[in-house]
């Protein structure tokens, strides 16, 4: 009897441990309302850049979609809040794991010199 609660106890331990592995390492799809939208604000980082910033930016937003499934939204796209500084809006708006993974790729990715540092991420709905 003591061997088969025995068993049972390394059994449940063991799924939870399992579970709580495949949340560090694996990426989860996040469940999300389809009417919700997040905005995500960059600065960019364009000093020895010869082109347009505002290009340089939609650059870096379109080399980064694919990381999420979240959809970019074309209307407005990607718009210059101030100098230097861009948003863009996607939805359904991001969750937990495909916020990290799309922060992470903006924040990672540099094209021709150019850098992104994300500022903020507001998600509503």
């Amino acid at each position: 009897m003591k061997r088969a609660l025995l068993a049972v106890v390394l059994l449940v331990v063991g799924a939870a441990a399992v579970d709580e592995m495949g949340d560090a390492f694996q990426s989860r799809a996040d469940h999300m309302s389809p009417d919700s939208r997040s905005e995500v604000v960059l600065q960019i980082s364009a000093d020895d850049y010869k082109g347009d910033p505002a290009q340089a930016a939609d650059a870096i937003v379109a080399a980064c979609r694919g990381t999420v499934r979240n959809r970019v939204l074309d209307d407005p796209g990607v718009v210059e809040v101030e100098p230097g500084t861009y948003s863009f809006s996607v939805q359904p708006g991001l969750g937990k794991n495909n916020r990290v993974k799309l922060v992470g790729c903006l924040q990672d990715l540099t094209i021709d010199r150019v850098q992104a540092d994300v500022v903020s991420v507001d998600t509503s709905g």
